[in-house]
Formats: C-alpha cells, sequence, structure tokens
C-alpha cells in the first residue's frame, strides 16, 4: 500500500483530512493498476512482436456531457468518458448542455479515428521505446512517458514483492486461437454490405456528420485485418 501511495502520489501525499486529495489519489491507483499498468505490457508485446505500428492516447477533456458528475469542483474522467464523443448517444447530446468545447472534442476523436479506418496509419508519432501519447483534450498535444508513475509501481517494482509477472511471450496456441477468431469475424463483417451515411439518421443537432460515424465502425475492421497481419 505505502508503494502505491508514495509512487502515485509523486511526493505529494494529501493530509489525513484532505478528503478530496485521497479521492484523487486513489483514483490514479486504481486506474494505473486496472488501466495504465497492462496497457503498457500490451505495448510492450506488440513491440517485442515487431509491430511498430502502434499508438498510445489519454483522453484529458473534462465535461459533465458523459455522465453528469462532479464532485466538489472536480469532474473526473470516467473509464468510457469518451464514447459519447464518438457514437454520439441521443440520449446523452440532446439532454444536456453542449459546450463548443465538446463538439471540438468530439471533432477531434472522430477524425482520428476514422482517419486509422481508412489509411491504417496515423500522422502522429509511434508510440516507440519512450512510450509517447496523444493527448486528447480541447487540444491534442504530444508527449512522452505515458503513464510512466503507474508503470514504475506495478511493472518494474510490483513484481519484487509479488513475484515476476508472466513473460511477455505468448502461448502459439493462444496466438493461433487469436487468428482464427479474427478471420471468423471479418468474414462475416465482409460479408455484411455497410450502409451508406444517409442511411444513418441525424439525430444531434450541430453533430459532425454522420459519414464520420459511418467510418468509425470500419476502424474496428482495419483494426483486426492489422492483427490478423502482425501476429506471427
Amino acid at each position: 500500500t505505502n508503494m502505491m501511495i508514495e509512487g502515485l502520489a509523486d511526493g505529494e501525499i494529501p493530509s489525513q483530512n484532505d478528503h478530496m486529495g485521497w479521492a484523487k489519489l486513489a483514483t490514479q491507483i486504481y486506474t494505473g493498476l486496472f488501466f495504465s499498468s497492462y496497457a503498457i505490457r500490451d505495448v510492450k508485446w506488440h513491440l517485442q512482436a515487431g509491430n511498430e505500428n502502434v499508438w498510445l492516447f489519454t483522453y484529458a477533456h473534462r465535461s459533465l456531457l458523459p455522465f453528469n458528475r462532479e464532485i466538489d469542483g472536480w469532474i473526473p474522467i470516467s473509464h468510457s468518458s469518451e464514447l459519447p464523443y464518438l457514437w454520439f448517444y441521443p440520449d446523452v447530446w440532446e439532454n444536456n448542455n453542449i459546450s463548443k468545447a465538446d463538439l471540438a472534442v468530439a471533432e477531434k476523436l472522430g477524425t482520428i479515428w476514422t482517419d486509422f479506418a481508412k489509411y491504417g496509419t496515423l500522422s502522429f508519432p509511434k508510440v516507440e521505446n519512450s512510450m509517447n501519447f496523444i493527448e486528447i483534450g480541447e487540444k491534442i498535444s504530444m508527449k512522452p512517458n505515458w503513464s510512466s508513475k503507474a508503470n514504475d509501481v506495478f511493472n518494474e517494482r510490483f513484481p519484487a514483492y509479488v513475484g515476476q509477472f508472466p513473460p511477455l511471450k505468448i502461448a502459439e496456441k493462444s496466438w493461433t486461437k487469436m487468428k482464427q477468431l479474427g478471420a471468423k469475424v471479418l468474414s462475416k463483417w465482409n460479408a455484411v454490405q455497410c450502409l451508406k451515411s444517409s442511411t444513418f439518421p441525424s439525430t444531434t443537432r450541430d453533430a459532425p456528420n454522420t459519414s464520420i460515424i459511418a467510418l468509425t465502425i470500419l476502424m474496428l475492421t482495419q483494426s483486426l485485418r492489422l492483427m490478423i497481419l502482425n501476429i506471427r
């Protein structure tokens, strides 16, 4: 426990009665343990397997739009907060106050995701060994050392106490199952004719063009293709 608190607090441990400070720190610990540390290991798997086409993102837009959740002025960025900006759920967008920042973030997310679906690559720097990442908020910025504190605590220091994590290698049997599953999904997808963007009803005022929604779906196909191509 002390290792997690000291490692994620980065020298700024909240005082005993700073309940908000402890809530934020607990959120960082939970995120690092159950999300960031696993994502970093996934990145290492890809890089060690020779797949350099890897990009990391951090969603950093704080808004009440996704969950309408605010705690003493703090708007946490919860897991899946970005999904309404990609899929434009009518019950979210038509029943909340939408800001210009919300629309700007939706446009950025839609453009990035559909560019990857169309071209299989992005203009942003790849992750590489320096763990470059794209931070998406009202503005897009590039930064290095993605979740470095979580990586240090959970991937570097934890093994000394709980033993080594499984090596960054997947059994051939598992790779075979993944390839077979990917082929089945692609086969079903290719058997279905894609709908034109005009088929999607526009239910949200001022939303980006519905063709972005249609193209976002294509990202799934492109991702599966890349997965099959890069599995050895």
